[in-house]
């Protein structure tokens, strides 16, 4: 399968939807576990999610493939907490 970020062989992706926002997170495996490569944080508009239920389902899916088309590499040498805060991986 084919990552969708890019050319690469997927190992993982993670996928957080809340009711203000899409999280989505790339992962690959090394010796040492897996790593994030890719990840995007993008606010969903208002009335997509209510309450924890889906409201507009085009409008869902459409974020997400905004979301997974804008994801960055980033650099794990860094601070992942302010990158990615609240993801477990």
């Amino acid at each position: 399968m084919l990552s969708l970020f890019g050319n690469k062989q997927l190992k993982a992706f993670g996928l957080d939807i809340s009711d203000a926002s899409i999280k989505v997170m790339q992962l690959e495996s090394s010796s040492n576990g897996f790593y994030p490569v890719a990840f995007a944080n993008m606010p969903l508009p208002e009335k997509v999610i209510n309450n924890h239920l889906i409201i507009n389902e085009l409008k869902l899916s459409q974020c997400i493939n905004s979301a997974v088309n804008n994801a960055k590499n980033i650099n794990t040498n860094g601070a992942l907490d302010e990158i990615a805060s609240g993801i477990k991986i």
